[in-house]
């Protein structure tokens, strides 16, 4: 996220601390949908078309739930896209080495060698999706608190 929208979401949170709990609410709400709607859709794509085929880790990794999660807390306010209940964490997948006897090399003394075809396949997508979904983020944000200042 760029150093100002961060700043602008900062700044917001910080107003939303002070106001009724329902606007926080909405507005960490409104944040998810966005990012649900265009990120967790391409790092499920990008699984299926870059992760391997052989064995079906495709299809596996990207059927997995990816979860989106915010924090407004004035300072240390964040959006966070994780899982957390897939067999094969994104870091060791992400950097394309896979351990598995159905997936990949297995035994734990040998040295497997990266895919490179599926490196980068969930950092890409979200360096690639950062400027959109901040562009997005902030115009809800802006929208919340604006009803906010309204009293709606």
């Amino acid at each position: 996220m760029a150093a100002n929208a961060s700043a602008e979401l900062a700044d917001i949170a910080r107003r939303l601390a002070a106001t009724d709990r329902t606007i926080k609410l909405r507005t960490a709400a409104a944040i998810r949908g966005v990012v649900k709607s265009g990120v967790i859709t391409q790092l499920k794509a990008s699984a299926r078309e870059r992760l391997p085929h052989a064995g079906g880790l495709n299809e596996y990794v990207a059927s997995q739930p990816i979860g989106v999660r915010t924090g407004l807390s004035g300072r240390g306010s964040f959006v966070r896209v994780s899982t957390s209940r897939s067999r094969f964490s994104p870091k060791q997948t992400n950097s394309g080495y896979v351990r598995h006897p159905d997936f990949g090399e297995w035994h734990s003394g040998s040295k497997s060698e990266p895919i490179p075809k599926a490196a980068g396949w969930w950092t890409d997508v979200l360096k690639n999706a950062g400027p959109e979904v901040t562009a997005a983020l902030m115009v809800v944000v802006r929208e919340v608190a604006y009803e906010a200042a309204l009293g709606r």
